[in-house]
């Protein structure tokens, strides 16, 4: 057959390839960039949501149970279904959510969630069990 088995490749040549703008593009890029970033996004791009007291030991039952960032919640069955009582000290950040709240009020949150927190935490975050050899700077 006279036809190409498949169709063809975009293709761009170096020269058409410019440098940056200071204005976003119009249409997105078709190939990606050789050279990653040097810095991540100051903002994540996940939905958080505003902290927001709607109820306060069970009442009004009709605000029961609470969405994600919905207090003030005391058990985790306050909470809508996949969603734990993030149980504060003061204006603790919560989880996924923006906001201060109410000092002393606990909100409902998504464990699923990892968001970074405003301010560095006093105890290391532990993802795997500790080794039992020191760390050095060179080797032992």
């Amino acid at each position: 057959s006279d036809q190409p088995s498949v169709s063809p490749s975009l293709i761009i040549a170096s020269s058409e390839i410019s440098k940056p703008t200071m204005k976003p593009t119009r249409k997105p890029t078709t190939v990606p960039t050789s050279i990653p970033t040097r810095r991540p996004t100051l903002k994540p791009t996940s939905d958080t949501k505003n902290l927001n007291t709607v109820g306060d030991n069970g009442f009004p039952e009709q605000r029961y149970p609470l969405g994600r960032c919905e207090g003030d919640c005391d058990y985790h069955s306050d909470c809508a279904k996949g969603l734990l009582c993030f149980q504060r000290s003061g204006l603790d950040v919560v989880p996924g959510c923006e906001g201060s709240g109410v000092s002393g009020k606990d909100y409902c949150y998504d464990p699923t969630t990892e968001s970074p927190t405003p301010f560095p935490s006093n105890f290391p975050t532990l993802s795997h069990p500790p080794s039992n050899e020191p760390s050095t700077a060179e080797p032992t």
